[in-house]
């Protein structure tokens, strides 16, 4: 009887100590996924982002966005993206960039927001700047007001607001 007392106690104790080094494992890989999230979307201390847009444009204008990027690091960035909110689009439609895009498709985020996203793969090398201009005609008169994502080297991204009044 001693016996399967002692077995019982070691398979308990196994199961215990076996419970105890998955919840670790578990708690050390969910804490590497959220470091690995917020490093992920940090923005790059040696980047800089300058965003021109009029604040006012009349029905068929056209209008530009001037989005200048520098790298102030000390290696090569890639311009990945620009994600506009379809809420600006509304009322200004973008129909080509300086330098051209390679791609453009909509998306919806996790939370009910629909984007735009420019995809532009652009190297800017250590200590330049690229300046990006997306051509649009204001296309219905409104407030439109969104937010404009700029991505670098993938998943860094800089959010920002873009406001234009259309009369």
């Amino acid at each position: 009887m001693d016996d399967s007392i002692d077995k019982t106690v070691r398979v308990a104790a196994f199961t215990g100590a076996g419970c105890l080094v998955m919840l670790v494992c578990f708690l050390t890989g969910a804490g590497s996924a959220i470091g690995g999230i917020v490093w992920a979307v940090q923005i790059p201390e040696d980047v800089l982002l300058a965003i021109n847009t009029p604040a006012q444009v009349e029905i068929a204008d056209d209008v530009l966005i001037e989005i200048m990027v520098t790298n102030n690091s000390a290696k090569t960035i890639e311009l990945s993206s620009i994600d506009i909110s379809t809420g600006y689009l509304e009322e200004i439609e973008i129909s080509s960039s300086t330098p051209l895009f390679e791609s453009t498709m909509e998306y919806e985020d996790g939370f009910g927001m629909v984007y735009q996203t420019y995809y532009f793969y652009l190297d800017i090398p250590a200590g330049e700047s690229l300046t990006v201009t997306l051509k649009g005609e204001a296309v219905a008169q409104g407030n439109p007001a969104g937010e404009i994502d700029v991505c670098v080297n993938s998943v860094r991204c800089f959010d920002n607001i873009l406001k234009t009044i259309v009369r």
